[in-house]
């Protein structure tokens, strides 16, 4: 049960690959968007600073460079996920709405 991920859509089911790729994914695409929109919005500062360009650069390549296929990099991130995902049953209360 270690390093196993749970999602919900009609009900509670363990978070195969695909899903969790397609997830991932849709995050990257939520952070290269941002950063684009990052780059239109600060261009003059872009082109007034090397090491803010630099910096811009750097963290496009980075993230240019992610493959969730790879199963070393899915198997860190997945966990990653886990470790800062995991709560102890015994500090979870059960409540009842009526």
């Amino acid at each position: 049960m270690k390093n196993t991920l749970y999602c919900y859509t009609t009900q509670w089911a363990e978070l195969d690959k695909k899903n969790l790729v397609q997830m991932l994914n849709k995050i990257y695409h939520l952070f290269l968007n941002g950063l684009c929109d990052w780059r239109v919005a600060n261009i003059e500062r872009l082109n007034a600073s090397d090491k803010l360009s630099i910096s811009y650069n750097q963290a496009m390549i980075r993230l240019m460079d992610v493959d969730f296929n790879q199963d070393v990099n899915l198997n860190k991130i997945k966990t990653h996920l886990c470790n800062h995902l995991r709560c102890e049953l015994k500090n979870v209360s059960e409540y009842e709405f009526e």
